[in-house]
């Protein structure tokens, strides 16, 4: 997430990548996602400042190699428009059930919370969680998001 976040950060903001306007906005939820994750770690309430401050410093790196990759890219080149397009379908394909349809973290969570909301709680976790729209609904999953963000500060 955090590799591809960067690399798709570059081709976004350098390139104009992906060109269709739908895709763009996929491509900015994702990117904010890896940005936000990058930016304050995945561990924000360990009470173990070194763990967390290891765990945002592995991040930052991560997500600096990816930076570097899309900057690699030449705007023109059928590889930039190619590599922006699997992003694309990647992060669909992950907000997406195993059918193709209502992914199994909304279908879990909306029984008790509502579509809305789940579908909002799934964004914010994703910097925590990258695979949340997989995974099932429970309070542990709430939880961990919260420890994991900065809403636990």
């Amino acid at each position: 997430m955090l590799f591809l976040g960067a690399a798709s950060h570059e081709l976004l903001n350098r390139c104009g990548l992906p060109s269709n306007v739908q895709d763009r906005l996929l491509m900015v939820t994702f990117i904010k996602a890896a940005t936000d994750r990058a930016a304050l770690g995945g561990n924000h309430s360990d009470p173990n400042l070194g763990g967390a401050l290891g765990d945002l410093a592995a991040g930052m790196s991560v997500f600096g190699i990816g930076a570097q990759f899309g900057k690699a890219f030449d705007c023109a080149s059928p590889s930039a428009s190619a590599f922006a397009d699997a992003v694309v379908r990647a992060v669909r394909a992950n907000e997406k059930g195993r059918d193709g349809q209502e992914p199994v973290f909304v279908k879990t969570c909306a029984p008790t919370h509502g579509e809305v909301r789940c579908e909002c709680l799934a964004k914010i976790g994703r910097a925590v969680i990258p695979n949340i729209y997989q995974a099932t609904y429970s309070r542990d999953v709430i939880a961990r998001i919260i420890q994991g963000t900065c809403l636990s500060a």
